[in-house]
Formats: structure tokens, sequence, C-alpha cells
């Protein structure tokens, strides 16, 4: 946390090296943390990744050709579509009542879907395995083997408004299954580590 005048609170930096990913079941990452790694800190990754480690990259925003270019040496081939930015999931329904601790006025509407927002995305790659889809079944993420790891793609934004909304356990489930999938098993609970740009 920034204080002003140079000061600053909170844990130091964790150093992306190899001794420390082994640490680590699971690295979350969006897609300006990648970009912030750099050349070196981005190979080391890739190297754990192959090693077994799990790895979600978090897109929020549009993708440079450079970062395209580096998902497809990773396996996926990623364009931008033309498609809705609006989606719902098959466990994001809410229920009259959750609508209505949030907004009294709508306590005698039908059960709906809440939407979410989404990259307008085409993600493809030969061997991906669905992650997670929307409501008509198109997929928001998608994760492939690399070597003996595990590599996501997550273009499904704002899944804050499922707690906002009342349904904090689907927004649990949501993460729950996702880092159970990716992250390295070893028999243990699972440590994950959360990178965000320097």
């Amino acid at each position: 946390i920034a204080l002003g005048a140079g000061l600053s609170i909170g844990d130091a930096p964790v150093p992306i090296d190899a001794a420390t990913l082994r640490g680590f079941d699971l690295v979350v990452l969006d897609e300006r943390a990648w970009r912030a790694l750099g050349a070196g800190r981005k190979a080391t990754l890739r190297d754990a990744l192959r090693d077994g480690l799990g790895v979600l990259l978090r897109v929020t925003a549009p993708l440079s050709a450079a970062d395209r270019r580096e998902l497809s040496e990773l396996g996926f081939t990623v364009d931008a579509a033309d498609i809705a930015q609006t989606v719902s999931l098959p466990s994001a329904r809410f229920s009259a009542a959750s609508r209505a601790k949030n907004d009294p006025s709508t306590a005698a509407d039908e059960e709906r879907a809440l939407l979410l927002s989404r990259q307008p995305l085409r993600v493809a790659a030969a061997d991906a395995l669905a992650l997670l889809r929307d409501d008509a079944g198109a997929p928001l993420a998608s994760w492939r083997s690399v070597g003996q790891g595990r590599l996501g793609l997550w273009w499904l934004g704002d899944t804050h408004r499922l707690v906002l909304a009342g349904e904090s356990a689907a927004h649990g489930q949501l993460s729950s299954e996702a880092f159970a999938t990716l992250a390295r098993h070893h028999g243990r609970e699972f440590v994950h580590l959360s990178v965000t740009p320097e």
C-alpha cells in the first residue's frame, strides 16, 4: 500500500526465480503482470510450468501482438472476435431473495441470470479443455498441459459482481474449480502466488 513520500507498507515482492517457484503450486497473473515480468522471468516461469507448476493467466484487456505471439508459443491461438461481450453463467443464477437483499425493488422478479463481461476473444488450441463455459456452452476459460504443468487462460471479467449480488458461493466455486484443475498436484493443500504489476 503506497502511503506517499516514497513510503509503502506490505510484504516484500516475491522473487520470480526457480527456487521460489518450486515452493508454489499455482501462479495467477493478468496480462499486465505477464508483460512486467520481462523476458528473463517469463522464461523462468515457463520452465517452472514445464516442471509441473500451474499457471493461470487472466485476460482483462485487449492483448498485444507480442502477447498473442507468446501465447502461441505456449500452444494457444488467440484472436480478437466480433462477439457479445456480456455473458451469463450456469452457476451464476441468483434468486429474487438474494437480489432483494441488494435492491428491494426486484423482490417480485423471477429468477434470472446475472450478466458478466468477457473479453471478445476466440481462443483455440488443439489439445485444450474448457475450464469454464457460459450458459450457451461457449468457453470462457481453457487449459492445456505444458510439459508436466497446466496453463490456463481465463477471459471472463468482473466475477466480483457475483459477490455483490449475494452469490459468494458461486464466486468461490469458480476459483476453487479453476485452481484445483491447474495447480501442481502432490497430495496436499496447494499454495498459490498472485503476481501483480510492479
